[in-house]
C-alpha cells in the first residue's frame, strides 16, 4: 500500500489527481489502526505519541492534496511544512529515549558507574508538548507570533535536555555522537523556524536544518546502528560510516548558509546536495555485504566478577 501511494505521486503527471490523492493518502490510516489496536490492548504514551503523528503526517499530506485538487488556498504550502515538521517531533519524542538511553548503556559498558544522562521529565514535556502542537498551527495559518512561541519553545526545551545527556563523553564514539548531533540540529532549526516566524533569518534555512541535520542526521544513525546491531556485528561505525556521520551536518549548515545567503544560493545548495549523496553512497558501500551477508553469530556477554548471573 505504502508502495502504491509512492507509485502514484512518481505518474501524477499521467493520472487523474484524486486517483492520486486516494493512492497516497490511504497507507498511514492503515498504520495507525494497528497503532490503536495497541494501544486499546496495551495502553503506553509512547504510542499514543506516534499515533498523534501519523495523524499530523496524514493531515498534512491530506493538505498538500486538497490545494493540489483546487480545493485549499496555500494547501501545499503549509503541507509540507506541517509533514516535515511532524517528523522533527517525532525526533524529539523518540530521540528523547534512545539518544540518552544508548550513551548511558554504553558508559555502563566502558564501566562508567555514575554521570549517566539524566532526563527531566519536566523539559521532555516543555520540548515535545509544543513541537507537536507547532503542526496545527502552521496548518491552521495560525498568527506568526504563535508559530514562533511554539517553535522556539520546543527548540529551547530540546537543547537544554542535550545537556543533561553527557554528549561530550560521546565525541570518541561516532555512533554515538551522530545521534546527540542529530537532535542537536533539530533543536536548532525549531529555534531558527521559531525566529524566522518572527522575522529574524529565514524560514527555508531553518526547515533545511531540521530536514538535513535532524531527521536526515537521525535517518542515517539509526540505520547503521540497527544495521550493526541486529546482524551481531560490534556497535563500532566502520570509517567511511563515520566519515557520512560527519558529512550529514555538514551539509545541513551549508545549505543552511545557501538559504541565509543568496549569493551563495547555487553553489552552496550543490555542494550540500553533493555530500548528502556522498554520506548516503559511503553508508551503502560500507554496509552493502552487512545487508546482503548473514547474521554473526552473537559474541558472549562477558560479564564483570561479582555480578549475579540472573
Amino acid at each position: 500500500m505504502w508502495l502504491l501511494g509512492r507509485v502514484a505521486v512518481w505518474n501524477a503527471a499521467f493520472l487523474p489527481a484524486p486517483v492520486v490523492a486516494l493512492a497516497d493518502l490511504s497507507y498511514l490510516p492503515v498504520l495507525g489502526s494497528r497503532i490503536a489496536l495497541n494501544l486499546m490492548a496495551r495502553p503506553k504514551l509512547q504510542q499514543a505519541l506516534l499515533l498523534a503523528i501519523v495523524a499530523l503526517v496524514w493531515t498534512s499530506n491530506l493538505s498538500f492534496h486538497l490545494d493540489g485538487l483546487g480545493l485549499l488556498t496555500d494547501g501545499a504550502s503549509r503541507g509540507v511544512r506541517g509533514a516535515l515538521l511532524a517528523h522533527s517531533a517525532m525526533l524529539l519524542i523518540i530521540g528523547g529515549r534512545l539518544v540518552p538511553g544508548f550513551t548511558r548503556n554504553a558508559m555502563m559498558q566502558a564501566g562508567r558507574e555514575d554521570g549517566h544522562p539524566q532526563s527531566p521529565a519536566a523539559l521532555a514535556v516543555l520540548s515535545i508538548a509544543p513541537g507537536l502542537a507547532l503542526v496545527p498551527a502552521v496548518l491552521a495559518g495560525a498568527p506568526a507570533g504563535a508559530i514562533a512561541a511554539l517553535a522556539l519553545m520546543a527548540g529551547g526545551a530540546a537543547l537544554l535536555r542535550l545537556l543533561f545527556w553527557r554528549g561530550w563523553w560521546a565525541w570518541s564514539r561516532p555512533i554515538l555522537w551522530t545521534l546527540h548531533m542529530a537532535f542537536l540540529l533539530n533543536g536548532l532549526g525549531l529555534v531558527a523556524f521559531g525566529l524566522a516566524a518572527l522575522g529574524i533569518g529565514d524560514e527555508l534555512a531553518a526547515l533545511h536544518l531540521i530536514g538535513i541535520g535532524g531527521i536526515g542526521g537521525i535517518t542515517i544513525s539509526i540505520l547503521t546502528r540497527l544495521t550493526l546491531g541486529l546482524t551481531g556485528r560490534p556497535l563500532v561505525a566502520p570509517w567511511p560510516v563515520a566519515v557520512a556521520y560527519a558529512l550529514i551536518p555538514l551539509a545541513a549548515v551549508i545549505r543552511f548558509a545557501a538559504s541565509t545567503w543568496p549569493e551563495i544560493y547555487y553553489p552552496a545548495s550543490l555542494t550540500a546536495g553533493a555530500l548528502w549523496l556522498l554520506a548516503f553512497g559511503l553508508v551503502l558501500a560500507a554496509l552493502w555485504p552487512v545487508f546482503l551477508g548473514p547474521r554473526l553469530p552473537r559474541a558472549p556477554v562477558l560479564r564483570r566478577p561479582g555480578l549475579p548471573r540472573g
